[in-house]
């Protein structure tokens, strides 16, 4: 009984408190004493981190998924325009007349659709993911500016906005509820037979078919799962800004793979990393983002740092082992 309560806490201690994520934290540490010592009150203050929450809560919700696919070896570079194209089926959908959840239901189903497209491409027909997810990214924003005729959309929705900038003792709901999430996963990676055989997927695709794992069924639920997550990103947007933006999810790929990757994940090898460790990574380089624009630097500053995020990244992945999986 001891011996299995001592293996479990060691399993959980290494999902959820990993190396790679003890590494994050003390950057994030680190960049809030930067941040004081640069700005004091100003960084600290709980109007700057309240708006630092808020502003990362929908592309820390789209990364949760997109660790976990990761794990299981997929990628789909396309979250951003999912993204965009799910808001703006679902104000399309609730500007012709739609009941708001009704509009919802249908950008959600949408989103499946997505995801099973891609599933199919990818897992069925052979196709590489990066590659194949491209192409996705490339259609869904046409679709998208073709449905909003080039022009943002307004719709307003109270109750939507409310749960959307909503906080709780001065801690952003939605920034909370989403945290739960990653926790949740990766407590469901850890001690779940699913989250199990999703890393065994990922790690080594031959020997997890030997063992009998439905590989091809597991990726196909991640790549739904993570179009899934990206639609869903794309109403809380609307929910936050009041109206589907024809610019929504622009370069949002790179602002959830970029910090998964500072995390500790491989992007040429699955079962590395965990969902902790690609929380703190967005963290990190949301706190980067924030100090850049209280000390008045060129806002394209940010691309550059994620740029080398994702460099540094992958080289550090080179380094221990590319391609291998141990």
């Amino acid at each position: 009984m001891i011996s299995t309560t001592s293996n479990a806490l060691t399993k959980l201690r290494q999902e959820v408190v990993g190396t790679s994520t003890r590494v994050m934290v003390l950057l994030i540490v680190l960049l809030f004493i930067l941040g004081w010592q640069l700005e004091g009150g100003l960084f600290l203050g709980s109007t700057n981190l309240d708006g630092i929450a808020i502003a990362i809560a929908v592309p820390l919700f789209i990364a949760v998924a997109a660790a976990v696919g990761l794990l299981g070896g997929i990628i789909d570079l396309s979250v951003g325009s999912n993204a965009a194209f799910g808001a703006a089926t679902f104000v399309v959908a609730m500007n012709s007349g739609m009941p708001a959840m009704a509009a919802a239901l249908v950008s959600i189903g949408i989103g499946i659709v997505i995801g099973l497209i891609n599933g199919t491409v990818c897992v069925i027909f052979g196709a590489e993911p990066l590659i194949a997810t491209i192409g996705s990214l490339s259609a869904l924003r046409g679709l998208t500016l073709v449905i909003l005729g080039g022009n943002s959309k307004p719709a307003f929705l109270a109750p939507l906005f409310k749960f959307t900038n909503a906080t709780y003792f001065g801690i952003p709901v939605l920034f909370t509820l989403i945290v739960a999430l990653a926790v949740l996963c990766a407590l469901a990676l850890t001690f779940t037979r699913f989250g199990r055989h999703i890393r065994a997927t990922g790690g080594d695709p031959a020997a997890a078919r030997r063992a009998g794992i439905g590989v091809s069924r597991i990726k196909m639920i991640l790549f739904i799962m993570t179009s899934l997550f990206a639609t869903i990103g794309g109403i809380l947007y609307v929910g936050m800004d009041g109206s589907a933006q024809t610019t929504l999810g622009t370069g949002l790929e790179l602002q959830v793979y970029a910090p998964i990757l500072l995390g500790g994940y491989s992007l040429t090898r699955g079962g590395v990393g965990n969902v902790m460790g690609a929380v703190s990574g967005v963290l990190a380089l949301a706190v980067v983002s924030n100090l850049l624009d209280l000390l008045g630097a060129n806002p394209y500053w940010s691309y550059i740092v994620t740029g080398m995020v994702v460099i540094a990244a992958v080289y550090a992945d080179g380094l221990r082992g590319g391609e291998r999986f141990e």
